[in-house]
């Protein structure tokens, strides 16, 4: 581990971490790798805290493109999780399954991994079982119906009901945690994500003006970019961004909008990087 890390508890490593993934962006998630992976060399780290490490580590490959690698963290995660009773971490894996599995056209490397919706749909009902099971709002119920949301999305005829639905109950569980602990910054990055992910939702809808005092798209991408700066996630912060450059209807606030996401993601995120640029260059070329 680096130097920071190496003489602290595996659960103060783990909440080290666990902060950087939240913040994003490459040498964050690559110092996650190396700290997490030094960690579960620890041979005696519970099982309990080996779970943990193994989701926070899948999360941190998912997050560079290291589908193969991911999915056996999150293998690994579910089965220690599963076999020890521990719903909440089981929970979490199956979440990461479902991503990685949903998202795995994004790999690029020779043998891609691929986007497999049919088996992302299987892990959901297994982490629709758990859902069901928690009367109570926590963390892994929060992205589990994020999830659930993301891959109605591309697997329901009218997947936006579905998934304003999904994004709706996770609002609701999220406010409920908030009451009690405003200032958790675990709950803000959800809070910023909920808002992100409507905010995706009403712009494919075309939902743009103010219909009846609801919210728009633009409304929802400014909350979640005030949150991410809050807890400054930079991918959060550049989705944000760049959610509010396509709503801009104002010229120049268009452009800084989507050079701002480019100076955020510069040498820190490669994907959202490209597609703020390519987002730049297609706007300036238009107003030629």
């Amino acid at each position: 581990m680096n130097e920071y890390s190496v003489n602290l508890s595996p659960k103060i490593s783990l909440d080290h971490t666990a902060k950087l993934n939240m913040l994003g962006g490459q040498k964050n998630w690559q110092s996650a790798q190396k700290d997490l992976t030094d960690l579960l060399n620890r041979e005696s780290l519970s099982e309990n805290l080996r779970a943990e490490a193994l989701n926070q580590r899948g999360l941190s490959l998912r997050m560079t493109n290291q589908y193969y690698a991911a999915e056996k963290d999150f293998l690994a995660a579910q089965t220690l999780a599963h076999e020890s009773g521990r719903t909440g971490q089981e929970l979490t894996a199956l979440v990461g399954l479902i991503d990685v599995y949903r998202t795995g056209d994004r790999d690029t490397a020779p043998f891609a991994f691929g986007k497999h919706l049919d088996i992302a749909q299987v892990y959901q009902q297994e982490a629709e079982n758990i859902v069901k099971q928690m009367p109570k709002p926590n963390v892994p119920k929060i992205d589990a119906l994020l999830q659930f949301g993301l891959l109605s999305l591309e697997t329901e005829k009218y997947g936006y009901t579905s998934a304003l639905r999904y994004y709706h109950d996770a609002k609701l569980a999220c406010d409920e945690l908030r009451r009690s602990d405003l200032t958790n910054v675990t709950l803000i990055n959800r809070q910023a994500r909920i808002n992100l992910l409507q905010g995706g939702v009403y712009e494919k809808l075309g939902i743009h003006k103010k219909i009846a005092g609801k919210k728009d798209a633009m409304d929802y991408y400014y909350a979640a970019y005030d949150d991410y700066s809050v807890v400054r996630d930079i991918r959060g912060i550049a989705n944000a961004a760049l959610g509010m450059a396509r709503m801009c209807t104002i010229g120049y606030s268009k452009i800084a909008l989507y050079k701002w996401a480019c100076e955020v993601t510069q040498d820190k995120d490669p994907e959202l990087h490209q597609m703020a640029e390519i987002g730049l260059a297609q706007l300036l070329q238009a107003s030629v």
